[in-house]
């Protein structure tokens, strides 16, 4: 596998444990494990440095004109769309003379997705999409619980080939760790949990995005 040309700036881990998430006693028991161990995992977030290097590249694609593609399968998939969705509402007073970057995700459109599915391989149903619209200088934000399912490989692999800089939000590292110059990797065995991170720092990007655009504009008037 080749690797990404691009230069790694951290992969972190939040958690790592045995636990065996989804035995529990009684409904009680489960909310308290599970609420406990979140609360756990996100102080370790908060504590990690490299996520502020996550944030500050997404301002710096979208303030600049870059567009940020964001992938991912399954509850990823909603996560994905739902961050693409708020980072684009964060932008929404971006002056007429100013062209901000795009939020897009990947997962956006169902009729593309399904005929690169039908026609080439479910496999390449992102890569294919960003071998058409990227722009070097783009970013990718990839999301999988697992690190290895093969269609976000394509897509890493593809946005390497392109000179995106990719942020990957893993469970485990798996191959998409090998390309991301940005990742957070929890190793916590809920995949429940792993995605309420995953969607909190979708959130947390986001409120930099705005509270950034909104100063720069209201303190300079114009563009970064």
């Amino acid at each position: 596998m080749t690797q990404s040309s691009h230069r790694r700036r951290f992969v972190t881990t939040i958690r790592s444990t045995e636990e065996r998430w989804d035995v529990f006693r009684n409904a009680d028991d489960l909310v308290d494990r599970y609420t406990s161990t979140l609360i756990e995992d996100l102080d370790r977030l908060r504590a990690d440095p490299g996520l502020i290097d996550a944030l500050e590249l997404i301002w710096a694609k979208l303030s600049t004109g870059h567009d940020v593609y964001l992938a991912g399968n399954g509850g990823s998939a909603s996560t994905a769309t739902h961050i693409a969705a708020d980072l684009s509402q964060a932008l929404t007073d971006c002056p007429e003379t100013e062209r901000c970057g795009r939020a897009l995700p990947l997962t956006g459109s169902l009729a593309w997705m399904t005929a690169i599915a039908n026609d080439v391989s479910y496999d390449r149903i992102f890569a294919q999409q960003l071998q058409q619209s990227a722009r070097p200088g783009d970013a990718l934000v990839v999301l999988s619980v697992s690190g290895t399912s093969t269609n976000v490989v394509e897509a890493c692999r593809t946005a390497s080939a392109l000179n995106l800089e990719i942020v990957a939000l893993l469970g485990s590292p798996g191959a998409v760790a090998e390309y991301a110059a940005i990742g957070v990797i929890t190793k916590d065995p809920s995949f429940g949990r792993t995605e309420d991170i995953h969607l909190s720092i979708g959130h947390l990007m986001t409120t930099f995005v705005r509270g950034r655009h909104q100063v720069v504009h209201t303190t300079t008037g114009q563009g970064a």
